[in-house]
C-alpha cells in the first residue's frame, strides 16, 4: 500500500509497529521483507532524539556517505551537508532562508530571525524547520520537565526532550 494511502486509512495511526502493520494485516494482504540493513524504531521522541544524536558517533553505525548502501527516500537522495566544530548535533537546514538584509531589518524591528540567536545554550532539544531562536536563550530543561504542552509559546517537552515547533519564535532570554 502506498504512503498516501496508509495515511488516508489510518489518519490517526503514527507508529508502525504497534498500529499500522496490525491493522492493515487485518485488512490486506500483508508480506514480509528481510531487512538486514540500519534501522531504528524512532516511535517516540525519546528514541528519534537518540538516534538521531547517535549519528554524530565516530564513527556512526550508519553513514549517510557510503556509496555501496546508497539512502532511498521520498525527497531527493542527496546526503547531508559536513558542518566542522558542532559537539553532539545533528542540524537540518531551514525551508528558507533571509537575506543580510532581511535579517537587519527583522533585528531593527526587534524581531528575531530564523536561526539561533548569539550567547544562545540548548541542550537536548529537537529544533524543527524555519524556527527561530533569539539571542541569550537557553534550552536546557534544567527542572527535568518530563511532559509539557507549551505551544502557544513554540514548544512542548516529551520524554524530557524539548521540541521547538515548526515556524515557531522562541524570543530573546528566554529560558525553557
Amino acid at each position: 500500500m502506498h504512503y498516501c494511502c496508509v495515511r488516508w486509512r489510518f489518519p490517526t495511526a503514527n507508529d508502525f509497529g504497534s498500529e499500522i502493520i496490525p491493522a492493515s494485516a487485518k485488512e490486506f494482504f500483508v508480506k514480509a521483507y528481510l531487512f538486514n540493513d540500519y534501522w531504528e524504531d524512532i516511535g517516540t521522541i525519546r528514541s528519534f532524539f537518540e538516534a538521531n544524536l547517535a549519528l554524530t558517533a565516530h564513527p556512526p553505525r550508519f553513514s549517510f556517505y557510503e556509496a555501496s548502501k546508497p539512502m532511498f527516500t521520498s525527497r531527493r537522495n542527496l546526503p547531508p551537508s559536513k558542518i566542522d566544530n558542532c559537539k553532539d548535533t545533528v542540524m537540518l537546514g531551514a525551508d528558507y532562508y533571509e537575506t543580510d538584509a532581511e535579517i537587519s531589518s527583522l533585528l531593527a524591528e526587534g524581531r528575531v530571525p530564523i536561526g539561533i540567536g548569539e550567547n544562545t545554550k540548548i541542550r537536548e532539544c529537537i529544533i524543527d524547520k524555519n524556527a527561530r531562536i533569539g539571542k541569550n536563550v537557553t534550552i536546557a530543561n534544567s527542572e527535568g520537565i518530563q511532559e509539557a504542552d507549551r505551544s502557544s509559546e513554540g514548544f512542548y517537552i516529551r520524554s524530557g526532550i524539548t521540541v521547538i515547533l515548526k515556524n515557531s519564535t522562541i524570543q530573546d532570554g528566554l529560558v525553557i
